[in-house]
This record gives C-alpha cells, structure tokens and sequence, in this order.
C-alpha cells in the first residue's frame, strides 16, 4: 500500500512565506567605498569597508537585508572577516584578505563596486561579504 500526501494550497503558501524570511545574499551594485578598518582583532572580523548607501535598502534583491545596527539604526558597513575564526562558517583568512585588498584597490581608485553581501553571517551586527568586484 502507497501512502500519499497531499499537500493543500495554505501549506504551500505557508511554506514560501516562511522561506523568505530567512537568510538572503544579495548584492549593492554601483557602491562606492569610502572608508576601509583594518583591526588587529576579530572585533569586526578584522578588516571592514563603509560603502556610500545604506547595505538594507540598496541590494538587487526584492526584499531588504537585514543589515540593520542595535536599535535599527542602518548599516553601511561590511565584514570581510579577515580574522574569523576557520570554522566552516567563514572563508579562509587568504580568502578573506584578497577580497579586502579589492575593497581597498576600489577605494584608492574611487570605483564603482559590486559587492556580494549575506545577512545570515555577521560580526558585531555587520553583514558579511563574500564577494566584490570592482569596475569604473
């Protein structure tokens, strides 16, 4: 004897809403940076960008990040987490750091950037970046 399962549309419905609030990567096309942390402990991760607009309310996704500092004040910082520690979680600290050099090149060079932003993984509030590219 097969069991069936039916599924009807309010579970369905059900299970789309709930998956949309979880984790989004997304990403804030055209950004400028306009500082770069570098710290010596893992406080912020150990190297941050500041982008030109708020990381919520600017990505390409349909909905907004939950990118938002203690006491909903907006965020506009990023973590590279060139310091986090290596527990499968973060990337590898060489990783991390290739992809703070980007930041920083676009910095100096005052261009445009497209970073990869993921508000599941943060330090001290900040969402992580996994990936930036840099363009004029």
């Amino acid at each position: 004897m097969k069991a069936v399962i039916k599924f009807g549309l309010p579970s369905i419905l059900g299970l789309l809403i709930s998956t949309s609030v979880y984790a989004i990567e997304a990403d804030i096309v055209g950004a400028r940076i306009v500082r770069v942390l570098v710290t010596g402990d893992s406080v912020h991760g150990g190297c941050m960008a500041l982008l030109d607009r708020d990381i919520s309310t600017s990505s390409t996704a349909s909905v907004n990040l939950d990118c938002l500092q203690p006491g909903g004040a907006s965020d506009r910082w990023v973590t590279f987490a060139c310091n986090a520690p290596e527990t499968g979680v973060w990337p590898a600290s060489r990783a991390a750091q290739r992809t703070f050099e980007m930041a920083q090149l676009a910095y100096a060079l005052q261009s445009r950037v497209r970073v990869k932003v993921d508000d599941s993984r943060k330090i001290n509030g900040h969402c992580f970046s996994s990936a930036i590219q840099v363009y004029q």
